[in-house]
């Protein structure tokens, strides 16, 4: 992904949004919860990884 402002290309993996966006291939949206209200747990993501084959991660999305 290129940045609009400095030109400069980095794969969007690489960015820290700081939880308050992101990207995903698989995701699970949970809705009304504000941002920072609640956080998953380790035993959850532990799951989702046996049960994907991949690393999860969370981002917070306010509308």
């Amino acid at each position: 992904m290129v940045c609009p402002s400095c030109g400069q290309a980095h794969p969007i993996r690489s960015w820290d949004w700081k939880q308050q966006g992101g990207f995903a291939r698989l995701l699970v949206q949970v809705e009304e919860i504000f941002p920072g209200e609640a956080v998953p747990t380790d035993g959850l993501f532990d799951l989702l990884e046996r049960a994907s084959g991949c690393a999860w991660r969370h981002f917070y999305v306010q509308d």
